[in-house]
């Protein structure tokens, strides 16, 4: 893995006119930079594909460990919303033959990659992350433009379309989907532009909804139009929408919802714990421990609040000190200590491994820099 500069093209954007959906879809690439680009071997691409499948898998088990075990509470998860939960899960078939109609569209596994061969979790999210645009369309957009004899680990918006395929083949009331996000929100309004991009593609009709605009009659939903919503896609957190008005009636309703509530726990950053004393010592997770429990690692400590997705309360310590500290959560749910792995880091910039999986594949990468 090495980090190198790439002269960046004079005008990314206008390079995303050559899909129907770019212009739409541009400010959800808000963090993209390409004045520097990332080199990988075969061998290593293998390694970061094979062991995001893996963890996949295991986070998979570690939700139906959840759910068998009524572990909810430790993860910050009320009653009522484990009993959604724990239904969520049955009707997916957790606890045997899973229908995989009843399963998610894609999600996302965070890694600190030290460029060489250690590979660790760092994090989970399966409750609409954002990113998939850039990785999908925007990166492979450059690759064509700057180095069109170079491979990319990259079947993202092929693996989208077959998989809504997948999920909508053969049931009623899967023909069409809406799609929602709390608005104005330009960077997941851009996403949902893409993932609506691909539906229509798989053969589906697309509906573009604020969630605040959708109605409810006691029965059902509807969008402005008055169209009954029979099957929804949401870049809402379901941590914030169980706690709403509608939250229940989601439920209730029987409205397929993508990612399904069963995925909610293997978004909760306490999950981590539960890996780990689960698979205590595999190489690619970390040493993680909920509330105020020990934890060790030569790098330091994580602190990170089990409520957040992307947006976490996070205090990270090292040997000298705290290194950086994003101060407390409105709702923190809870606390998880994870032992900080080793990262790569080049020229005073540290780079994280974020994976792709569509359905239960991983199916591509990108690299996410701080300093």
């Amino acid at each position: 893995m090495r980090r190198l500069a790439s002269p960046p093209r004079p005008d990314w954007r206008a390079a995303l006119s050559a899909y129907d959906y770019g212009e739409k879809a541009a400010p959800a690439a808000a963090c993209w930079d390409e004045s520097v680009r990332y080199e990988f071997s075969a061998d290593q691409i293998d390694m970061i594909e094979e062991a995001a499948d893996e963890v996949h898998g295991l986070v998979h088990d570690a939700i139906g460990h959840v759910v068998g075990e009524r572990l909810h509470p430790l993860l910050g998860i009320k009653p009522d919303v484990a009993r959604m939960i724990d239904a969520s899960w049955t009707a997916y078939g957790g606890a045997g033959e899973p229908n995989d109609r009843l399963g998610g569209l894609f999600g996302r596994l965070d890694f600190a990659y030290d460029g060489r061969d250690s590979l660790k979790l760092l994090g989970c999210d399966y409750d609409g992350p954002t990113g998939l645009f850039e990785s999908s369309i925007v990166q492979w957009n450059w690759l064509e433009a700057a180095f069109p004899d170079a491979d990319q680990f990259n079947g993202l918006h092929e693996g989208l379309v077959g998989r809504w395929q997948a999920l909508a083949s053969g049931l009623r009331d899967r023909g069409s989907v809406h799609l929602t996000c709390a608005t104005p929100d330009s960077q997941r309004e851009g996403e949902l532009a893409y993932l609506a991009a691909t539906a229509d593609e798989a053969g589906l009709t697309s509906t573009l909804i604020g969630v605040q605009d959708i109605g409810w009659d006691g029965t059902s939903f509807f969008d402005v139009d008055e169209y009954r919503i029979a099957w929804l896609l949401k870049l809402y957190p379901w941590e914030a929408m169980v706690e709403e008005e509608y939250g229940a009636h989601l439920h209730t309703s029987g409205v397929p919802v993508l990612d399904p509530l069963w995925r909610m726990p293997g978004s909760n950053h306490g999950l981590l714990a539960v890996l780990w004393d689960l698979y205590p010592e595999h190489p690619n997770l970390c040493h993680a421990s909920l509330g105020t429990g020990e934890v060790r690692s030569p790098h330091g400590t994580i602190h990170r609040s089990l409520f957040g997705l992307d947006r976490a309360a996070e205090r990270i310590v090292g040997s000298g000190g705290v290194v950086a500290d994003t101060g407390a959560a409105a709702n923190p749910g809870g606390t998880v200590a994870i032992a900080r792995p080793p990262s790569f880091e080049s020229d005073g910039v540290h780079a994280i491994i974020q994976t792709w999986m569509i359905g239960n594949k991983c199916l591509g990468m990108a690299v996410r820099e701080s300093d």
